[in-house]
């Protein structure tokens, strides 16, 4: 399904901005992006849309000529769009000199404006909506750089298990394989015969590789409850896996199933500081992990 960019565009003249309008058109195209445009030709027709909740929620950007003709002039309605759309991107625009716009809206202490004369508005205004897009995009950055980071801590985790249970002498081992085949159990009964058909294959590989059963969270359980056996009292390593498994691993799950939509901004949970703040949680459990496969011997590449 394609997107829409909508655009709230105020020109006293439609019919004079129709190419402008098809090159904006083309360019939002090539972006995956379909314009939409809401046309006011005044400052009072401009008021009326902007009175209109739907309408409002909708509005991606606002493009405003500085000549209207007769009535108020484009600097009124620049004003009154930023009194309307105090956090919308606004591009003031003329054919005259893009000075003048420069002084009208700093005489009339308007902050966050664009300018453009009438042959660079497409293209300035073409550079915002990437811009805006950008900031949809950081989250699909961030979204694959933390399902990376997990993977490799995951990685690390199921190592480190292998490592443990090498370690254990024969009987433990039997103990252990038994407690984790029981733990499956309970989790998923109806993956009762797949179970047991890696039940019986001995060793644990067979069950590492019943991700749909043994996952991150029950892999993270195991090597904690056998690290808190092998290396105590442990309690700083107990805390740090802990925090791993109840702070970052719901973060990464709401992450990874997030629905990015164009126009709602950064998902709650996900502002940029927030974004900061995981990254850096992120490097310091993977040094972590790295640290415990290290202790136990893991062959690291």
């Amino acid at each position: 399904m394609k997107l829409d960019f909508t655009v709230l565009w105020i020109d006293d003249q439609p019919r004079h901005i129709s190419s402008y309008q098809e090159k904006f058109e083309n360019s939002l195209e090539v972006l995956g992006f379909e314009l939409e445009v809401i046309s006011a030709n005044s400052l009072e027709s401009f008021l009326e849309k902007a009175a209109i909740a739907d309408i409002h929620d909708r509005i991606d950007l606002v493009l405003i000529d500085y000549d209207l003709g007769q009535g108020a002039g484009g600097e009124l309605v620049l004003a009154a769009a930023r009194r309307s759309f105090p956090y919308k991107e606004i591009v003031f625009y003329s054919s005259t000199d893009v000075e003048t716009l420069r002084s009208l809206a700093y005489e009339a202490r308007i902050d966050g404006v664009h300018f453009a004369d009438r042959f660079s508005l497409v293209d300035e205004a073409t550079e915002i909506v990437k811009k805006l897009l950008a900031r949809v995009l950081d989250v699909d950055h961030m979204r694959g750089l933390v399902m990376s980071a997990a993977s490799d801590i995951d990685d690390l985790v199921s190592r480190s298990l292998r490592a443990v249970y090498k370690a254990l002498p024969e009987q433990d081992k039997l103990t252990f394989l038994q407690a984790l085949e029981e733990q499956l159990r309970r989790k998923l009964g109806r993956w009762e015969n797949e179970l047991k058909k890696a039940a019986t294959k001995g060793g644990i590989d067979p069950m590492l590789d019943m991700h749909f059963l043994y996952g991150a969270s029950d892999r993270l359980n195991s090597l904690a409850a056998k690290l808190q056996v092998q290396f105590p009292p442990s309690s700083e390593m107990g805390a740090m896996l802990k925090t791993y498994g109840e702070d970052v691993v719901p973060k990464r799950n709401k992450l990874a199933h997030v629905r990015i939509t164009r126009g709602e901004g950064i998902p709650e949970g996900f502002t940029e500081s927030e974004m900061s703040d995981l990254r850096c949680r992120f490097i310091e459990h993977r040094r972590n992990f790295y640290d415990i496969a290290v202790l136990l011997d893991v062959p690291l590449d």
